[in-house]
């Protein structure tokens, strides 16, 4: 089952490189079996070329986004948080950056904007305790655990040090539900504010509620406002092709954790 994940993560989702390869391929393969395919082969590659331009547009991958993350909405006051005094940070993506004998470990921006989204509701609940979950991962050259890494984010955007709770052995959002249920019950409560990115609110969510917590949902932005506003809903870029393809590797997840019962 796991290898099946791995790769449908690979080549199923629409908008990845990996899909684009698979169906190129495809097609060329169309091409080189005789005349009689090459209008098939052009109506495929002609399909896959208007598939990636539509999902390459800011306006079909904000829409995308919305309809994944419906209903999940940022708190905004102390009263929504339900009177929960901890919130939970799942991490987003890092990296282990190695030269010689120097190191340095980074976040993703979709992790730092997680991050900046959990320093705002700690301020805004005055939250006692900050988890923040994520472990190492060498398949994938992240040396130091994603907590570490969240965790000094988290003390340069204002959070306590001593507030912080590391979570640093799981590796996908099942394993944080688990690992931070039992972690959570040392604490005499199940409710929590929630915090990941909003493609991400749907899996998560139901994966926590799924192992008995009573998690609060506020999502961080999924692009900084330091950056600029595409020049046009309708001109392609690589970053909303990037944010359509996580719809779709999140639908693919939600389907892959519903099989197994984790959701």
């Amino acid at each position: 089952m796991d290898v099946l994940a791995a790769l449908a993560k690979a080549i199923f989702i629409p908008g990845s490189i990996g899909f684009l390869l698979v169906g190129a391929t495809i097609g060329l393969l169309l091409l080189l079996a005789g005349r009689r395919r090459r209008a098939w082969a052009a109506r495929w590659l002609a399909g896959l070329v208007l598939l990636y331009w539509i999902l390459s547009l800011p306006a079909v991958a904000g829409a995308l986004v919305r309809l994944i993350s419906s209903g999940f909405t940022p708190v905004e006051s102390a009263e929504q948080a339900d009177g929960a005094e901890i919130v939970v940070l799942l991490g987003g993506g890092a990296a282990t950056l190695r030269a010689g004998e120097e190191e340095l470990s980074l976040l993703s921006v979709e992790a730092g904007m997680r991050v900046l989204e959990a320093a705002r509701v700690v301020k805004l609940i005055d939250a006692r305790w900050v988890f923040a979950s994520g472990g190492a991962s060498a398949e994938a050259g992240v040396l130091t655990p994603e907590s570490v890494i969240l965790r000094e984010a988290l003390i340069e955007a204002g959070v306590p040090s001593e507030r912080i709770v590391l979570e640093s052995d799981s590796h996908d959002t099942h394993e944080q539900a688990v690992a931070l249920a039992a972690s959570l019950s040392g604490y005499g409560t199940d409710t929590f504010v929630l915090v990941t990115s909003p493609d991400h609110m749907r899996r998560a969510w139901l994966c926590f509620r799924n192992v008995g917590l009573n998690p609060i949902p506020s999502p961080a932005l999924l692009r900084s406002e330091a950056l600029p506003a595409p020049a046009s809903a309708w001109l392609p870029s690589f970053r909303s092709l990037e944010e359509s393809a996580g719809v779709f590797r999140e639908l693919i997840g939600l389907g892959y954790y519903a099989l197994r019962g984790w959701v």
